[in-house]
């Protein structure tokens, strides 16, 4: 718990992402392993298609039956759970992002961030999860916008792990800071993590066009 100018509690949620056959773990294993499976489906993706990731990653929304979204999930990347893969887009969109901020973008990725307009991202009303979601990506930009290093030293980490754990404590002050003063907040850090790495690629896009203008 982190008390600075409001109060904004971390915890560990479960039910992110599932392959079917995974029935004999706990609850906090099947949301390991589900946490595991999807980033490592976004870095397959990111990998083998940059361009439509940042594409996916970009939109604010992603109809994958729609043939202009043709070739935005791969089957070749989910191994052995091909075809029983249920995850939200939003945790699809962290994935890639984190992949693509690792792999294609610098340290300063970032520098010239305040002279931007806020991103102020959101999911549809009537999205799953969007209140929570959309919460996790003003929260994540925030950050993100207060220290991209300690951003990217999330990314860095392994899911579920101490360093993450760390990682996202020294990102205590910044996190407290940008909470609403009197507002009370709980999100838990797989969804902190997701809002961080969609914000830090969407900025990094931003900024990057603006040079370019």
């Amino acid at each position: 718990m982190i008390a600075a100018r409001a109060l904004l509690t971390v915890v560990l949620a479960f039910g992110l992402a599932m392959p079917a056959m995974a029935q004999a773990k706990s609850p906090k294993q099947e949301m390991e392993a589900g946490r595991q499976l999807v980033a490592g489906f976004g870095k397959c993706m990111a990998d083998a298609k940059p361009e439509m990731a940042k594409a996916v990653v970009l939109a604010d929304k992603v109809d994958f039956g729609d043939p202009a979204w043709k070739g935005a999930l791969d089957s070749r990347c989910m191994g052995l759970y091909s075809g029983r893969l249920h995850m939200h887009l939003f945790y699809y969109q962290a994935s890639l992002a984190e992949r693509l901020s690792t792999s294609s973008l610098p340290a300063t990725a970032l520098v010239g961030v305040a002279d931007i307009a806020p991103l102020n991202a959101s999911l549809p009303s009537d999205a799953p999860n969007a209140v929570r979601y959309t919460m996790a990506l003003r929260l994540g930009e925030c950050v993100a916008r207060a220290n991209p290093a300690g951003a990217r030293a999330v990314f860095a980490t392994r899911i579920d792990s101490s360093d993450e754990i760390e990682a996202l404590q020294a990102l205590g002050g910044e996190i407290a800071g940008c909470v609403p003063e009197g507002r009370e907040v709980a999100i838990d850090r797989t969804s902190l993590r997701a809002g961080l790495a969609i914000t830090y690629y969407r900025l990094a896009a931003r900024l990057a066009d603006k040079g370019e203008a």
